[in-house]
């Protein structure tokens, strides 16, 4: 009896250091779980804190930032992109986005949305006009790219733009003083020469050409090509001129000499010319001017 009671004694002492062995083995896994859950917990403040980063990212971003699914309704518009334009989330979330393109654009978004679908890998860039709360359109620059599953299939279009009013408007206003300009060249029957002092190339326009004869002539030449051309009695008060405007002594040159002709003759040339660009020392990096056929006047002169 004394020995089966040992015996039993024995087994559940076993049992015991086996439960304490495995007690131990959980605490030690417990342990661990619990250090992995913590790692888990400061990755997933990590990672939510580098969302709202990404958020505000861009929510604040000066760009405006859209996306489109498959249908071509909206899936997220940054606050940038409604201030804008003066539009809410809930009235594009979901929502087709013609009603935010002028109607003549709509083709040239659905061509940039389509080229997509045919070739996805590229940017396609368009400019599109965008409503204007105040009443009319904004100029803008858009770029779309594809965005794709593990399969290659595209879920969204994502489409990120700019402001180009301001540019356009500057370019019309350049463009409408270059053709003022170009009348008044070509009212008065005027030759325009540039001379850049870095590649010494001197570039005239077509009428250079009418003024020394009746076929074409250079319009490309280097300063020395050109000096030689002028006539040898006058070419020391040229290059005086343009010096002296180069170096600063007098803000522009006006200048009346002789320049040789394809048949051999003089013509009488008037010239004015100033110093059109310098570089951030001041220095001058090309200086131009016009040219005005003055023979006829000189020989009524001499009558």
């Amino acid at each position: 009896m004394e020995k089966q009671l040992q015996t039993t004694q024995e087994a559940l002492q076993s049992h015991i250091e086996e439960l304490q062995t495995a007690n131990c083995s959980l605490q030690i896994q417990n342990k661990e779980l619990r250090i992995k859950n913590e790692a888990l917990e400061v990755a997933y403040q990590q990672l939510f804190q580098k969302d709202e980063m990404l958020v505000s990212l861009l929510e604040s971003n000066t760009t405006y930032l859209a996306r489109i699914d498959t249908q071509s309704c909206y899936t997220y518009v940054n606050q940038t992109f409604c201030d804008k334009f003066g539009f809410t989330r809930e009235q594009l979330i979901g929502r087709h986005y013609a009603p935010t393109v002028h109607p003549q654009d709509l083709g040239k978004c659905e061509k940039a949305v389509g080229s997509l679908y045919t070739a996805p890998n590229q940017v396609v860039g368009v400019e599109i006009r965008k409503p204007n709360p105040q009443g009319g359109y904004f100029d803008t620059h858009w770029e779309f790219v594809a965005i794709r599953n593990p399969q290659g299939e595209i879920l969204e279009v994502q489409a990120v733009g700019r402001d180009i009013t301001a540019q356009k408007k500057a370019w019309q206003m350049l463009r409408e003083e270059h053709n003022r300009l170009e009348l008044l060249i070509w009212g008065g029957r005027l030759a325009t020469w540039d001379w850049h002092l870095e590649t010494n190339q001197v570039k005239l326009n077509e009428r250079w050409s009418e003024i020394l004869s009746q076929t074409r002539y250079p319009t490309n030449l280097d300063i020395q090509q050109w000096e030689n051309l002028i006539h040898p009695d006058d070419r020391d008060m040229v290059r005086q001129g343009i010096e002296d405007t180069i170096m600063g002594k007098i803000p522009h040159y006006e200048i009346e000499f002789r320049a040789l002709a394809e048949n051999g003759s003089y013509r009488w040339l008037f010239g004015s010319g100033k110093v059109i660009d310098r570089d951030e020392s001041g220095q001058p990096q090309l200086i131009g001017g016009i040219f005005q056929d003055i023979s006829e006047k000189q020989q009524s002169a001499k009558r």
